[in-house]
Order: structure tokens, then C-alpha cells, then sequence
């Protein structure tokens, strides 16, 4: 601590962040996996989707198509509600994916704002996440296609 007088010199030691105009590229660069820097401090439980979906006409299913009938769906869904395999299921279908075998494979990893470790498992049919401050979003979408018999 400095006692300051008039008709003095004070020092100060500033720190400050050297790079601020390298965060928002950092944030948003798909290939990092920053946890919700936008969620989690909003006071929201995230689940994040693993979702796998094979096409058993032997074509894969369009990923782009995929990708955007999913997140057409998980941002349909308020904070809290369930999710379910059949709406999921119902908007893949209505976007044009017909081809594609199910059960539709979903993992998911919940992440909570107390950073306790988190919850994993697989979606069959229902996830009731039994939280009104839970939102999903969509982590990543795997398509493949099934060897015709």
C-alpha cells in the first residue's frame, strides 16, 4: 500500500487482458470446446446431443439436412421440457429424411452450472431432464449409411 500526499507521484500496476480482440474468434471457433461462456453464466443446465443416424437404403443421410432439422427441433424446445425420440424422429422426416433406421442413435453429456462432473448416458425414447433451467443443443451429428441386404 502507497500512502499518497499532495504534490506526490503515485505508481500504479495495471493488468489488463492482452488479447481482447482474439475472444469472440476464440469462442466461436467450432474446433474448441468452450462451455458455455454463454449459457452456463445465463444460469442454464446444457445438454448436449450426440446424434448418430444411419441410412438403411444404403445412401447416407444428408448431414446439412440433418444437422438443421435437429437444431429445427432442440430450439423448438423450451427450457425444461422434455425431449422426445418421435418429435425428433417426426421433424427428421418432415425435412425430407425418410431413409434413415431407428431407433436413432443419441447420446447426450449434461453439463451443469455447479460443475459437478457430468451426467452421461443415451436417449431411447424420452429424456426428462427434471429441470426447468435445462436447454439442449446440438454437440454433433454423425450419418453413415446400412449395406443393403
Amino acid at each position: 500500500m502507497q500512502v499518497v500526499t499532495a504534490n506526490t507521484s503515485v505508481s500504479l500496476n495495471l493488468q489488463y487482458f492482452q488479447d481482447i480482440d482474439g475472444i469472440q474468434t476464440y469462442l466461436s471457433d467450432p474446433t474448441n470446446r468452450v462451455l458455455a461462456c454463454d449459457q452456463l453464466a445465463r444460469g442454464m443446465n446444457i445438454t448436449a446431443l450426440n446424434i448418430s443416424l444411419v441410412g438403411y437404403t444404403g445412401v447416407a443421410p444428408d448431414p446439412t439436412l440433418a444437422t438443421t432439422a435437429i437444431n429445427t427441433y432442440l430450439t423448438s424446445l423450451v427450457p425444461g421440457q422434455i425431449f422426445i425420440m418421435g418429435d425428433l424422429l417426426s421433424g427428421l422426416f418432415a425435412a425430407g429424411l425418410t431413409g434413415i433406421q431407428s431407433p436413432v442413435s443419441v447420446n447426450y453429456i449434461n453439463y451443469t452450472r455447479d460443475l459437478f462432473p457430468p451426467n452421461t448416458g443415451v436417449i431411447y425414447d424420452v429424456y426428462d431432464p427434471v429441470d426447468p433451467t435445462n436447454i439442449y443443443v446440438l454437440n454433433s451429428v454423425a450419418t453413415s449409411s446400412a449395406v443393403p441386404a
